[in-house]
């Protein structure tokens, strides 16, 4: 009220493209609630809160699979549940996401909403698991420092950079190969070249 004494209208006016330059309000408010019409005014209501409610997160996980081959049993199982996820539906979802990777261990975060209701994005695989990979050995070195347990060389390193880029805090692609380099080293892997 205080607006519209000093002047204002009393709800600001939108010129519509199809009415002429001006003061357009009676045609505002008519496009605004037609999908409302024909509805009581408590029908009415009760649409404009159900478009005005938002899915709150209420979990946010980080977990580890294998990509494709995954199953609902422990630890994976138990973890989507108690956070409110429907196990079996995620699993699904899951593999079907990653059925190209064949076993390959990926990382995922799962959002969780109020509803039950979930979404995932797949990371790429973990660093030590594609020097592993790419060094054809089973497990890393308990004394890296002393025990080296296998060898990879450059070009082998800028392929695991690239393909872990996006997940990485790294500028460049050399900044990003270093970061793998440093993996290497406390993996117990020797960088060649």
């Amino acid at each position: 009220m205080a607006l519209a004494s000093r002047g204002f209208p009393a709800y600001p006016s939108f010129p519509q493209p199809d009415c002429p330059a001006g003061n357009s309000q009676d045609r505002l408010l008519p496009r605004l609630f037609a999908p409302l019409a024909g509805t009581s005014t408590k029908g009415r209501w009760e649409v404009v809160q159900h478009m005005a409610k938002k899915k709150e997160v209420i979990n946010r996980l980080k977990i580890m699979a294998p990509g494709g081959t995954a199953t609902p049993a422990p630890p994976l199982g138990p973890a989507l549940g108690g956070a409110g996820v429907n196990p079996g539906q995620f699993i699904q979802q899951f593999n079907a996401a990653t059925k190209e990777l064949k076993g390959r261990v990926v990382g995922c975060i799962i959002t969780v909403f109020n509803d039950r209701s979930f979404t995932f994005e797949i990371k790429s695989s973990p660093a030590s698991v594609l020097l592993k990979a790419a060094a054809n050995v089973d497990k890393g070195s308990g004394t890296p420092n002393k025990n080296k347990v296998g060898k990879v060389t450059r070009a082998q390193v800028q392929k695991i950079a690239q393909e872990k880029m996006s997940d990485l805090n790294a500028g460049s692609l050399e900044a990003a190969m270093r970061i793998i380099e440093g993996t290497a080293r406390s993996t117990g892997i020797v960088v060649e070249g």
